[in-house]
């Protein structure tokens, strides 16, 4: 008879007396396990449900208007001299051009084409905690509720001014 004294040999005996089928079976319940391990931490990280607390920490949400109009330059590409003033339009207006692909992506997606200004900032990537929002406000514009640090980061990278402060 054998002396087992320590928790390890106990688990090699039973590791032993395994059948490969078994060990295949358990190996892969451990893989499964630290897999799903994993991608729920991941997935908490990045949620969109999850609050993000500390971001905007001593801001308070402010409200501004942006004109909901802007020059245009985007035609179709009938001629080569079309596509150079498209291409000339999108390097000079670079966040006009953005929201304008990322209206298009979602007039794709969309079944009936209607979606509002906040889903095509959250097609570019912009959060909006409860409370904030993206819409079309009276009188040719947009009207924006958000904290200000955010709302000065959508300014400058789509180049909105605001039409009050």
């Amino acid at each position: 008879m054998r002396d087992v004294t320590g928790a390890g040999s106990v688990i090699c005996d039973v590791r032993r007396n395994m059948s490969p089928r078994a060990k295949r079976r358990s190996l892969a319940l451990g893989i499964f396990a630290i897999a799903a391990l994993a991608a729920c931490l991941a997935g908490a990280k990045h949620s969109a449900t999850m609050p993000e607390f500390g971001i905007y920490k001593g801001e308070k949400i402010v409200t501004r208007r942006y004109p909901a109009s802007f020059s245009v330059g985007l035609e179709s590409w009938v001629s080569v001299g079309a596509a150079f003033r498209d291409v000339r339009w999108r390097l000079a207006n670079p966040g006009h051009a953005r929201m304008i692909s990322a209206a298009a992506k979602l007039e794709k997606k969309s079944p009936n084409g209607v979606f509002t200004p906040q889903q095509v900032l959250e097609e570019l990537g912009y959060k909006f905690p409860p409370g904030c929002y993206f819409r079309a406000s009276v009188g040719n514009c947009w009207e924006a509720a958000h904290y200000p640090s955010m709302l000065k980061r959508i300014e400058t990278e789509l180049d909105l001014q605001p039409v009050q402060k």
